[in-house]
């Protein structure tokens, strides 16, 4: 009966002992879960991963680009390799060149303080280091609308009179040379050839006689042959008595990719070319203007 006994009391001791073990694992298992619920909470992490939050200095390396005929262009980047490599990454025309591989390194800012575009700002909060996220900004957080005056339709076949008239002064300013009769020059916006037809002092007028050849081309608005192309060829495609006959040499598919400079250095992209309605529009806007942003971002680092 005693042995009896003893065996039941050890069982039930064994059983309170159980019971008591759970309780502390609950307990245990309880304060865990809360720690790391906390954790989550904690401003700047994600399951204990530090994160980007506002007032946070970031370095970050990017691909900026924006749609040009349903394909994508860039822009600006802080990488060497897409910046050099214009077989995989094409670009807009008013990318540049920054130097050699030394000049392109990530971009440090503060996020929060506006001193990017706030698209770009907004985007990278809640990023962890080496995240890639692709930000798509429309204008409104980038680089706002388009401003009209800044653009300007022309013709794309004009008519250029064959003899001209001028004051001397007039033709100074043109040629920046006294007009002398049976002198050729160079007309200072097509160059072709120009030969001063008729020089009248009493009158104050001179008479020149444009002299291209006929389907010669001649390149305006900036140089197309340079490393960094401007402009691009007009066509001769008619001389008669009175007019010549210029036609720009564009197409649909140069819209939004070929760069142009007027005679004050102001540089412009040619969008909207319709060669159908003959027309099409010069944008002195900024190339990013207007466009609805795609940027490639990584995160590099956060600064303690």
């Amino acid at each position: 009966m005693k042995l009896g006994r003893l065996s039941h009391d050890g069982t039930g001791a064994v059983n309170v002992l159980v019971v008591v073990l759970i309780i502390i694992l609950m307990v245990s298992a309880s304060t865990v879960a809360i720690i790391l619920y906390d954790t989550d909470q904690i401003g700047g992490s994600s399951g204990g991963v530090r994160t980007v939050v506002e007032g946070d200095v970031i370095d970050v390396n990017y691909i900026g680009q924006y749609d040009i005929g349903g394909q994508l262009y860039v822009f600006d980047t802080s990488l060497w390799n897409v910046a050099s490599n214009d077989g995989l990454y094409l670009k807009t025309p008013e990318f540049t060149l920054r130097g050699n591989e030394s000049a392109y390194k990530p971009l440090q800012f503060t996020v929060g303080t506006g001193t990017v575009i706030s698209g770009f700002d907004t985007g990278v909060i809640g990023m962890r280091i080496n995240e890639t996220k692709v930000l798509t900004i429309p204008p409104d957080e980038g680089y706002g609308d388009l401003d009209p005056t800044k653009l300007h339709a022309i013709d794309m076949t004009v008519q250029v009179d064959l003899f001209q008239n001028m004051s001397f002064t007039e033709f100074h300013e043109k040629y920046d040379i006294t007009p002398e009769e049976g002198l050729t020059i160079s007309d200072p916006f097509y160059g072709w050839s120009v030969l001063v037809w008729e020089v009248n002092a009493d009158a104050n007028r001179t008479m020149v006689m444009n002299s291209p050849d006929l389907q010669d081309l001649y390149p305006v608005y900036g140089d197309p042959e340079a490393e960094s192309p401007t402009g691009w060829y007009v066509e001769v495609s008619d001389i008669n008595a009175e007019t010549i006959t210029v036609t720009h040499l564009l197409s649909a598919v140069d819209s939004g990719l070929v760069k142009g400079e007027d005679d004050d250095g102001n540089t412009f992209i040619v969008e909207d070319i319709d060669p159908s309605a003959g027309t099409m529009t010069f944008n002195f806007n900024r190339g990013v203007v207007g466009k609805t942003l795609v940027f490639t971002v990584t995160l590099v680092s956060i600064q303690e």
